[in-house]
Formats: structure tokens, sequence, C-alpha cells
């Protein structure tokens, strides 16, 4: 285990213990601090969902019942069953009670209750997240997916420290388009949009995500430019003076840098407000040399990295053979011996590639690059990944 992992359990341990001493805690003082969590804990789950309630609304419906004009019912409905099985999961702790299917489902009950027809049951038909590439288990493996879930809480060591049992953590980088139509807005720029495939007006997000493997917390963000407007449509856009060390210097200075370089230190800002995660996924466009040995180098190497690797022209050396992305695919599917992830529905190879820099020489980074190549069977289509831990399989528990 990396040493830096073991200081935050020692740190973490230490602080427990500190709180068991000071209990039994006065009543009030407990009931005070479990109010507020359930409070916050609400607000930040639904609103994770797309529930529009704020803070102090949330507070007014789980505390006076009150109906806020201009909400839906659905709304309501969200925090005041998050209440609900909140208490749910309180009595069950207090009643060291194994974890049990039973008890999962009645959990989810409770919280759809009065949203869901099927509320506390495994879905039946096939379900897609709009908007992500993430594709659901099918539904027939869902129930065996939660038997197996089951089993390793029941069978995990107990010299196994709950946040490394909980911790398959990863931060998560993308970057999204904001279209706009006004070129006088201040450092508008044209940007690529991936998704319709041509340039367009407006500005580039920049998002860093935790992921604990149920939840998505964003952490950090900036906006950028990428190719400014040129001669006399530039010099129409609004400027504003900004002095340096001013709040409004620093959105803007983040606006004129590299995203790569955003990217790294947005990183580098969470680890060292000790979010402890074990990967840093991205898409391909993140896939350079440069981005990986600069992650590599956060936390002593205890961050690895997984991402996309670019079908462009560059070149990879697979057995004495220097081949693009588009030829290792050709040449894997002409070789057969696919292997197949039942879990995740796909076909996949594992192979291990050197890259060629652009001056033809090879690029060795600080750790093996194996190279998952993945045939999406529902899509139909390939891709590329790059991962950076030996001991990283394809799919868990496949």
């Amino acid at each position: 285990m990396p040493e830096a992992l073991n200081e935050l359990l020692h740190r973490v341990t230490k602080q427990q213990q500190e709180i068991a001493q000071a209990r039994p805690l006065p009543e009030a003082t407990l009931r005070s601090l479990l109010d507020d969590f359930l409070l916050r804990f609400a607000h930040d789950t639904t609103a994770i969902e797309g529930n529009t309630l704020t803070l102090q609304e949330t507070q007014v419906v789980l505390e006076h019942g009150i109906t806020i004009g201009g909400k839906t019912i659905r709304e309501h409905l969200e925090v005041r069953n998050i209440a609900t099985a909140w208490h749910a999961l309180e009595q069950w702790i207090q009643s060291r009670d194994p974890l049990t299917e039973t008890v999962i489902t009645h959990l989810r009950q409770l919280t759809m209750q009065g949203i869901l027809d099927d509320a506390g049951c495994y879905r039946t038909v096939p379900v897609f997240i709009r908007g992500a590439r993430h594709v659901p288990p099918n539904p027939f493996r869902v129930p065996d997916a939660m038997a197996r879930f089951i089993a390793q809480f029941a069978h995990r060591p107990d010299t196994l420290h709950p946040i490394v049992f909980a911790a398959h953590a990863a931060f998560i980088l993308d970057d999204t388009t904001d279209r706009r139509v006004g070129r006088h807005l201040e450092n508008v720029s044209y940007v690529f949009d991936h998704v319709l495939g041509k340039t367009v007006l407006g500005f580039k997000h920049l998002v860093l995500g935790f992921f604990d493997g149920t939840t998505f917390i964003p952490l950090d963000f900036s906006i950028h430019a990428e190719k400014r407007l040129r001669d006399r449509k530039r010099r129409e856009q609004y400027r504003k003076i900004c002095h340096p060390g001013s709040p409004g210097s620093i959105p803007r200075k983040e606006c004129a840098e590299d995203k790569l370089t955003q990217a790294i230190a947005m990183v580098k800002r969470a680890v060292k407000q000790r979010f402890q995660a074990h990967y840093v996924l991205a898409d391909s466009w993140f896939g350079s040399k440069e981005f990986i040995q600069a992650i590599r180098q956060i936390k002593k190497g205890t961050l690895h990295v997984v991402c996309g690797v670019r079908k462009d022209k560059r070149q990879y050396r697979y057995h004495g053979n220097n081949v693009n992305a588009q030829s290792l695919l050709a040449i894997l599917k002409d070789a057969g011996n696919a292997k197949r992830c039942h879990k995740l529905n796909t076909r996949y190879y594992e192979v291990g590639a050197l890259r060629r820099d652009r001056r033809g020489q090879i690029v060795r980074v600080p750790l093996p690059v194996p190279k998952t190549v993945a045939r999406v069977s529902i899509h139909g289509h390939h891709v590329v990944l790059c991962r950076h831990d030996g001991d990283l399989r394809y799919a868990l528990d496949d």
C-alpha cells in the first residue's frame, strides 16, 4: 500500500479514536449534528439528479412540511423520501443486522415511493443515461451483480480498512462546449464541438469531478477560449479593466491557459484538499505523454491514468512494427483471440504498445502502458483505452 495512503488511514483512525473518547456526546449536540447532515444530504443528493429546491427550501419542506410555490410534486417527494430512507438506514445501523438485498431494496422503495410504480424492485427493461456514454448493465444481470456485491461485503477481510474497501474512487476530467451567439462577449472564441463535428462560437468548460463508485461530486471547473476572433471582430469584443490579484483576474488567466495545464492544476488542488482517488479518468483528448507523466508525479505515483487513445496518425510500436491506432485495431481483429466481458457486454483485446513521438523516437513512460482495445457490442464501435495500473482488470468480478 502506498505510504501516502497509509498516512491518511492512520490519520483517519486517530480521529475516530478521538471521537470515541469524547462519547457519549450530549443528546442535543448529537441530534443537531444529525439534523444538519440530513438536511445537506437530502439537498445535495437530489440536486445531483436535477432537483431545483434550494438548501433553505429543502429545510422548509423537511422541518415544516410546507410546499414551495413553483416547484413540482416530484421535487418535494424526492427530499421527503430521502429523509424517510435515511431514518430507516439509521434504524438498520442500530440493529446491527447483516446487509442483505432486502435492506437495499427496502431503502430504494422508500426513496422512490410515490415517484416510481415499481419502487423497490429490480428493473426489467434496458435503460440509458441521457447525455452519458456509460451503458447500465443488462437488466438480467442486475440480480447476479447485487448478489456478488452482498457476498463481497459479507466476506470482506477484517483487516481491510473501510476506506480502502469503499475507495474505488476516481477523478474524472471532461470538457464540454458552451455555445454562444454574441461575438462581442469578452474572450468568446471559436471552439470545436466534438458532438456536432464542427467549430462554433462559444467557450470550453473544463470540469473535474470526484466519483466514489456511487456519487459524482463536481470539484473544480474553468472556462477556456480556443481559436480567438481576428482583427475587427476581436477589437469589438467587450473588455474590462481587471487588476492583478482581484477575483476576476483568476478566471481571465485560466481562460488564456490551455486545458491540459489547467487539468493538471485541478487534480493537484483536489489532492491538496485531501480528496483521495486511485485513478484519473479522461477521454482521448487528454491522452498525451505530458499529461500522463504529470499525473504520475502527483502523490509519489499513487495516481494512475485511464484515458482514451486518439485514432490519428501517431505511431505505436507493436511486434516490431510501427502502426497507428486504426491499423492496430485491424491487426487485432484479424488475429482474433478476443476476450469476452459478460458484465459489460463487450469483447476486448489487451496488448502492450509503446508510442512514437513526432520526431520518430520511441516514447517511454514511467510504467508499462497496457492498452485495452474494446468493441462495444451495443453500439458496434471500437474504443482504445490506455491504463497505467498493471493490476487493473478490464472489468471487476467478470
